[in-house]
This record gives C-alpha cells, sequence and structure tokens, in this order.
C-alpha cells in the first residue's frame, strides 16, 4: 500500500492497560500521523472509562489520529467517528476484460 515498513513503528504491549498507556505516551511525543491501537482478543473488562478522554485529548494536541479497533465501541461519545464492519455475501463481481488489440 506504499507504506514504508522501516518508518512504522510497532509496540506489543503484555495487555490492554499498557497499551492504552503506551498509546497516551506515542501520541504524547508527538510525530506520528496515525497511531492504531488494535484491542480486538484482548480482554477489555479492566479498562477504565477515563481512558478515552484523556487519549482524545492528547491525539488532539498532537494532530494524530488515533484508530482504535475493537470488537465493540470502547470510546462512545469520545469518538469522532464509529464504523461498524461486518461480513456480508458477494454483490457484484469484477471480470477482466480481454486486452484490446492495438
Amino acid at each position: 500500500a506504499g507504506t514504508e515498513l522501516a518508518a512504522v513503528l510497532w509496540v506489543r504491549p503484555p495487555s490492554a492497560r499498557e497499551a492504552l498507556r503506551c498509546a497516551e505516551m506515542i501520541l504524547g511525543a508527538g510525530g506520528f500521523g496515525v497511531v492504531v491501537l488494535d484491542l480486538d482478543g484482548v480482554p477489555l473488562q479492566r479498562l477504565r472509562s477515563y481512558s478515552w478522554p484523556r487519549l482524545a485529548r492528547v491525539a488532539e494536541k498532537s494532530g494524530a489520529a488515533l484508530v482504535l479497533l475493537a470488537p465493540h465501541r470502547l470510546a462512545g461519545s469520545f469518538a469522532m467517528i464509529s464504523v461498524e464492519l461486518a461480513a456480508r455475501r458477494q454483490l457484484f463481481s469484477v471480470t477482466r476484460a480481454a486486452p484490446r488489440p492495438v
């Protein structure tokens, strides 16, 4: 997709709580246009609701976009947009046309 992987910072914290701390530190450091926090498959019971306003403030201050991936809505009203994706059946198919003679 044109992303230079050498310029991507990957962080794998041991828990969801540590992931929130890491995201906050990375956003606070600045220099990142997008921070993706992937919480899919992570136990979310112990996450505190006060984390979302803090992360939203830090992201706004840094000018970065914070993308939160989770199995359900977590950030509530602190999210600028929420998108739900679901698998559906195929509605159309693309077939390759034969090359035209020159």
